[in-house]
């Protein structure tokens, strides 16, 4: 894991979600707060965290 256990409880990350693509997993919540309402925007970032749960 390539972030902290103590950053991942202070972005509110789930427990079921702290994995190896935690870091991609919160560059789509950055996106998708600073982006919102246009989410869709954030596509790259969604794709980038999916295909890092499929691999």
């Amino acid at each position: 894991m390539s972030i902290p256990e103590e950053d991942l409880i202070a972005a509110k990350v789930p427990v079921k979600l702290r994995d190896y693509c935690a870091d991609k997993y919160l560059d789509y919540q950055r996106c998708y707060v600073k982006k919102f309402p246009l989410v869709t925007r954030c596509y790259h970032e969604i794709h980038h965290y999916l295909q890092c749960e499929y691999d």
